[in-house]
Protein backbone atom coordinates (compact mmCIF):
# COMPACT_ATOMS: atom_id res chain seq x y z
CA UNK A 1 0.00 0.00 0.00
CA UNK A 2 1.39 3.24 -1.00
CA UNK A 3 2.36 5.95 1.97
CA UNK A 4 1.11 3.33 4.73
CA UNK A 5 4.61 2.41 6.66
CA UNK A 6 4.55 -0.45 9.37
CA UNK A 7 7.16 -1.07 12.45
CA UNK A 8 5.57 -3.54 14.78
CA UNK A 9 8.21 -2.59 17.09
CA UNK A 10 7.36 1.33 17.44
CA UNK A 11 4.73 2.61 19.53
CA UNK A 12 3.53 5.88 20.81
CA UNK A 13 6.37 7.25 18.41
CA UNK A 14 8.94 5.60 20.72
CA UNK A 15 11.18 2.96 19.55
CA UNK A 16 11.39 -0.15 21.10
CA UNK A 17 13.68 -1.86 18.83
CA UNK A 18 16.33 -4.12 20.76
CA UNK A 19 19.18 -1.19 21.23
CA UNK A 20 22.31 -3.88 20.70
CA UNK A 21 21.95 -7.22 23.25
CA UNK A 22 24.59 -7.19 25.40
CA UNK A 23 26.25 -10.77 24.91
CA UNK A 24 25.56 -12.01 28.69
CA UNK A 25 22.43 -10.54 28.45
CA UNK A 26 21.19 -13.26 25.60
CA UNK A 27 19.10 -16.46 27.11
CA UNK A 28 21.39 -19.00 28.57
CA UNK A 29 24.88 -17.43 28.79
CA UNK A 30 26.76 -18.66 31.20
CA UNK A 31 28.71 -16.37 33.93
CA UNK A 32 31.48 -18.26 35.47
CA UNK A 33 32.63 -20.42 32.65
CA UNK A 34 36.47 -22.04 33.11
CA UNK A 35 38.18 -23.92 31.11
CA UNK A 36 41.39 -25.87 31.94
CA UNK A 37 44.19 -27.05 29.55
CA UNK A 38 44.97 -29.65 31.87
CA UNK A 39 48.27 -30.97 29.84
CA UNK A 40 49.94 -27.64 30.42
CA UNK A 41 48.01 -26.34 33.44
CA UNK A 42 46.90 -23.46 31.75
CA UNK A 43 43.12 -21.96 33.27
CA UNK A 44 40.54 -19.60 31.97
CA UNK A 45 38.13 -17.95 33.29
CA UNK A 46 35.52 -17.29 30.65
CA UNK A 47 33.82 -13.57 29.74
CA UNK A 48 30.44 -13.17 30.95
CA UNK A 49 28.22 -14.47 28.11
CA UNK A 50 31.34 -16.18 26.17
CA UNK A 51 29.99 -19.51 27.12
CA UNK A 52 26.13 -21.09 26.13
CA UNK A 53 24.25 -23.96 26.88
CA UNK A 54 22.40 -24.81 23.78
CA UNK A 55 19.82 -27.46 23.72
CA UNK A 56 19.46 -27.25 20.16
CA UNK A 57 22.58 -28.19 19.29
CA UNK A 58 24.17 -31.98 19.09
CA UNK A 59 27.50 -30.91 19.58
CA UNK A 60 30.10 -28.93 21.91
CA UNK A 61 31.60 -26.17 19.41
CA UNK A 62 34.55 -23.78 20.32
CA UNK A 63 35.85 -21.03 18.46
CA UNK A 64 39.50 -21.53 16.92
CA UNK A 65 40.23 -18.21 18.69
CA UNK A 66 39.14 -19.21 22.26
CA UNK A 67 41.14 -22.97 21.45
CA UNK A 68 44.08 -21.13 20.40
CA UNK A 69 44.42 -19.19 23.21
CA UNK A 70 44.17 -21.68 25.88
CA UNK A 71 46.87 -23.81 23.84
CA UNK A 72 44.77 -26.46 23.46
CA UNK A 73 46.24 -29.53 21.24
CA UNK A 74 44.24 -29.72 18.11
CA UNK A 75 43.04 -33.55 17.14
CA UNK A 76 41.84 -34.95 13.72
CA UNK A 77 39.22 -37.89 14.28
CA UNK A 78 40.47 -40.76 12.94
CA UNK A 79 39.12 -41.82 9.44
CA UNK A 80 37.24 -39.38 9.12
CA UNK A 81 37.78 -36.14 6.79
CA UNK A 82 35.38 -33.75 8.69
CA UNK A 83 31.87 -33.02 8.22
CA UNK A 84 29.29 -30.07 6.91
CA UNK A 85 27.86 -28.13 10.01
CA UNK A 86 24.98 -25.08 9.08
CA UNK A 87 25.73 -21.79 11.25
CA UNK A 88 22.46 -19.64 12.61
CA UNK A 89 23.55 -17.42 9.62
CA UNK A 90 23.57 -20.47 7.02
CA UNK A 91 26.58 -20.66 6.19
CA UNK A 92 28.48 -24.15 5.89
CA UNK A 93 31.35 -24.77 8.03
CA UNK A 94 33.83 -28.24 7.45
CA UNK A 95 34.81 -29.29 11.36
CA UNK A 96 37.33 -31.67 10.97
CA UNK A 97 39.60 -31.05 14.73
CA UNK A 98 38.45 -31.18 18.04
CA UNK A 99 39.85 -30.40 21.21
CA UNK A 100 39.91 -32.15 24.77
CA UNK A 101 39.92 -30.15 27.95
CA UNK A 102 38.16 -29.65 31.80
CA UNK A 103 35.00 -27.90 31.97
CA UNK A 104 33.61 -26.32 35.16
CA UNK A 105 30.45 -23.99 36.05
CA UNK A 106 29.31 -23.82 39.71
CA UNK A 107 31.49 -26.12 41.07
CA UNK A 108 30.90 -28.98 38.50
CA UNK A 109 33.30 -30.43 36.53
CA UNK A 110 33.50 -32.50 33.30
CA UNK A 111 35.84 -33.66 30.66
CA UNK A 112 35.09 -32.00 27.37
CA UNK A 113 35.47 -32.95 24.19
CA UNK A 114 34.69 -30.34 21.78
CA UNK A 115 34.90 -30.11 17.74
CA UNK A 116 36.79 -26.55 16.68
CA UNK A 117 35.34 -24.19 14.72
CA UNK A 118 37.24 -22.76 11.96
CA UNK A 119 38.00 -18.96 11.99
CA UNK A 120 35.04 -17.75 10.34
CA UNK A 121 36.73 -14.93 8.48
CA UNK A 122 40.27 -13.41 9.22
CA UNK A 123 40.11 -10.73 12.77
CA UNK A 124 36.18 -11.75 12.81
CA UNK A 125 36.92 -14.77 15.51
CA UNK A 126 35.92 -14.31 18.88
CA UNK A 127 36.02 -16.19 22.19
CA UNK A 128 32.93 -18.67 22.42
CA UNK A 129 32.22 -22.34 23.70
CA UNK A 130 28.59 -24.07 23.01
CA UNK A 131 27.48 -26.67 24.95
CA UNK A 132 25.24 -28.81 22.94
CA UNK A 133 22.90 -32.14 24.45
CA UNK A 134 26.38 -34.19 25.10
CA UNK A 135 26.68 -31.65 27.66
CA UNK A 136 24.39 -30.76 29.27
CA UNK A 137 22.97 -34.85 29.39
CA UNK A 138 26.56 -35.20 31.44
CA UNK A 139 25.54 -32.89 33.90
CA UNK A 140 22.06 -33.67 34.40
CA UNK A 141 20.63 -30.51 33.04
CA UNK A 142 16.91 -29.51 34.25
CA UNK A 143 16.20 -26.24 31.95
CA UNK A 144 13.50 -23.61 33.25
CA UNK A 145 12.68 -21.54 30.11
CA UNK A 146 10.19 -19.38 32.13
CA UNK A 147 12.22 -19.00 35.05
CA UNK A 148 15.43 -18.25 32.75
CA UNK A 149 17.80 -21.27 34.94
CA UNK A 150 19.48 -24.36 34.59
CA UNK A 151 19.94 -27.00 37.43
CA UNK A 152 23.31 -28.93 36.63
CA UNK A 153 25.03 -31.52 38.81
CA UNK A 154 24.44 -35.49 39.15
CA UNK A 155 25.72 -36.31 42.40
CA UNK A 156 24.50 -39.57 42.80
CA UNK A 157 26.14 -40.63 39.53
CA UNK A 158 28.81 -38.25 40.00
CA UNK A 159 30.07 -37.95 43.86
CA UNK A 160 32.07 -35.29 43.00
CA UNK A 161 29.37 -32.82 42.08
CA UNK A 162 28.33 -32.91 45.53
CA UNK A 163 24.88 -30.98 45.11
CA UNK A 164 22.99 -29.60 41.97
CA UNK A 165 23.58 -26.25 41.85
CA UNK A 166 20.96 -23.98 40.19
CA UNK A 167 22.41 -21.38 37.40
CA UNK A 168 20.33 -17.90 36.84
CA UNK A 169 20.49 -15.97 33.44
CA UNK A 170 19.28 -12.33 32.59
CA UNK A 171 15.95 -12.19 32.50
CA UNK A 172 13.55 -12.30 29.09
CA UNK A 173 9.61 -11.08 29.23
CA UNK A 174 7.23 -10.88 26.83
CA UNK A 175 7.13 -7.61 24.79
CA UNK A 176 4.11 -5.41 25.81
CA UNK A 177 4.33 -4.03 22.19
CA UNK A 178 4.53 -7.14 19.76
CA UNK A 179 4.38 -11.24 20.10
CA UNK A 180 7.33 -11.98 17.59
CA UNK A 181 9.97 -12.46 20.11
CA UNK A 182 10.64 -11.84 23.72
CA UNK A 183 12.62 -8.97 24.96
CA UNK A 184 15.38 -8.48 27.59
CA UNK A 185 14.09 -7.63 31.09
CA UNK A 186 15.82 -5.44 33.44
CA UNK A 187 19.65 -6.70 33.81
CA UNK A 188 20.01 -9.84 36.02
CA UNK A 189 23.61 -10.91 35.16
CA UNK A 190 23.73 -15.18 35.51
CA UNK A 191 24.45 -16.23 38.95
CA UNK A 192 24.90 -19.32 41.07
CA UNK A 193 21.98 -20.04 43.36
CA UNK A 194 21.67 -22.95 46.00
CA UNK A 195 18.45 -25.01 46.08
Amino acid sequence: MEGVTSNLLTTSGHNTAPHGIQQYESPFRILDATIINTKLKKKMILDIGAAQADQGSDIYLISDLLASTLSLESREIPGVRGFMMQTADGNLTTLQTFAIFKFGVAGIWRTVHTYIRPNPKPGKDTFSLLLGLSCLFSVKATINIYENCIAIGDPVSCPKDRKRQIIRFAAWESSPHQQLMLVPGAVEISQVKKP
